[in-house]
């Protein structure tokens, strides 16, 4: 997301009116009883400050190491995802 608000020239406001407008669900239940158990006000929080909660939230430690190695140990055929890398690398 960081990627894409940077391409998009958001500044940290419109960042957070986005992810507020797109959470649903439980992280959005779960955002909103956040703010109010804490006292905070929404509208003056920014993209770190909601990022930083639904990543504690909803990812736990590890996660992201556990998909990288599910995804290096993703195959086709008898060729690993590591050897199209290089591959692709060695064609740039």
């Amino acid at each position: 997301m960081d990627e894409y608000f940077e391409a998009a020239g958001y500044n940290d406001r419109s960042r957070m009116a986005l992810a507020r407008l797109k959470l649903m669900g439980v992280a959005k239940s779960s955002w909103k009883n956040h703010c109010e158990f804490k006292h905070l006000v929404q509208n003056q929080l920014g993209w770190v400050n909601i990022k930083a909660f639904l990543r504690r939230r909803f990812c736990p430690p590890g996660f992201n190491q556990d998909k990288l190695n599910q995804f290096l140990k993703l195959s086709q055929g008898n060729l690993s995802v590591e050897y199209y890398q290089a591959y692709s690398e060695l064609l740039r």
